[in-house]
């Protein structure tokens, strides 16, 4: 599931940091059942109606608390790893028209898992004013293990497998 977020840090030894972030991904595609035409949301077989298009969305926001330790290889070049727990909040909803919030057809169940993910990555530094900041770019590959989201009778979800990151930021 592809994201976008944010992620701080805050240094609280030379190598040690304490890092806390929010990452937000969604998905979703439509299902058409058998004899969907694809002019409408619904169909026609010998004049009686038998079904619709249904659109199917899921939502996810993760967010992070956990430790940051790196090895100042050089001024510009950081080796780094983290491990943090996770709080994941999942949606899923079933509808005609899964952007509308208040639809009185719509079917939507949500989840918490608890969770935790471990990665691995190299922080690239470009250092200015004598070290005092210095724009960064990071990238990151690690795994992520969390408990299933539970959505009822509509299912459950596994929350785990690679993570890898990709980021821009500033260093103070």
């Amino acid at each position: 599931l592809a994201s976008y977020g944010v992620r701080a840090g805050f240094a609280v030894h030379d190598r040690v940091a304490v890092i806390a972030g929010w990452h937000h991904g969604a998905d979703g595609s439509r299902v058409e059942m058998d004899g969907y035409d694809g002019y409408g949301d619904e169909y026609y077989y010998e004049e009686y109606s038998v079904g619709q298009a249904l659109g199917v969305a899921y939502y996810n926001d993760t967010f992070s608390l956990g430790a940051k330790a790196d090895l100042p290889v050089a001024t510009w070049f950081r080796p780094y790893a983290t491990i943090q727990g996770l709080g994941i909040m999942s949606k899923v909803r079933l509808d005609d028209d899964t952007s509308t919030d208040d639809n009185p057809n719509q079917i939507e169940r949500s989840a918490f898992s608890p969770g935790a993910a471990a990665t691995g990555g190299l922080d690239f530094r470009i250092p200015f004013n004598q070290g005092a900041w210095a724009l960064a770019s990071y990238l990151e590959l690690g795994y992520q293990l969390g408990s299933d989201s539970n959505f009822d009778e509509l299912g459950s979800l596994t929350n785990r497998g690679l993570v890898f990151r990709w980021g821009l930021g500033a260093r103070f």
